[in-house]
């Protein structure tokens, strides 16, 4: 009797993320892969024009060839408020 065992990883064709709130499985904001794989290393910029100034969680989920989706991985991060343009400032000595 032969006998044969291997395994085979599946690999990932699809990555999303979203912050805060989950908008449901494969409706979050994709995260661009090249091809899939069986790991990926990826970096993506985050679309944070409508959040406020503060702490937020981050949930990073990928999905496999056959189909199925595995956990969400949350990161805290800090979005820090914008730098204030002061244009040039023209000094002049004061007395007080």
């Amino acid at each position: 009797m032969l006998l044969e065992i291997g395994v085979h990883a599946p690999r990932i064709d699809r990555a999303e993320y979203f912050i805060g709130s989950d908008p449901g499985t494969g409706k979050a904001m994709n995260i661009p892969l090249s091809s899939p794989a069986e790991t990926v290393n990826v970096n993506f910029e985050l679309t944070t024009g409508t959040l406020s100034t503060g702490f937020h969680n981050l949930y990073v989920r990928a999905r496999y060839e056959n189909g199925l989706w595995g956990l969400s991985e949350r990161r805290l991060f800090y979005l820090a408020p914008s730098p204030v343009d002061l244009g040039d400032i023209d000094a002049e000595q004061q007395s007080f």
